[in-house]
């Protein structure tokens, strides 16, 4: 009796699974932006070392941090070789060494 309700009623799941995941996600993100900016301001005034150092990559929505290089002797070394290998990986994308503080 009830065996044509099976796929609307899945359909419906399915639906609400994928309504709650866009909502979660968005939560989410927000949150992880939140923790960048925090991120940022505490290697500002707590740095290891010298300097610092973030590698940035090049999006359609412009630079943002993929790594932060810190604890190497010289961060810039360890960074521009993090560059390096990413391109030897033959990814196409442009990356950066910024400073973190």
């Amino acid at each position: 009796m009830t065996k044509h309700l099976t796929k609307p009623i899945r359909a419906i799941q399915l639906m609400v699974l994928a309504f709650l995941m866009t909502v979660l996600a968005t939560f989410a993100l927000a949150d992880t932006d939140d923790d960048l900016v925090t991120l940022d301001q505490f290697l500002k005034q707590n740095p290891v070392g010298t300097e610092d150092v973030y590698l940035q990559m090049n999006t359609t929505y412009g630079w943002t941090t993929v790594a932060i290089v810190v604890g190497y002797w010289d961060d810039w070394v360890a960074c521009n070789e993090l560059k390096q290998g990413l391109k030897l990986t033959g990814n196409p994308r442009d990356y950066r060494c910024v400073p973190a503080n």
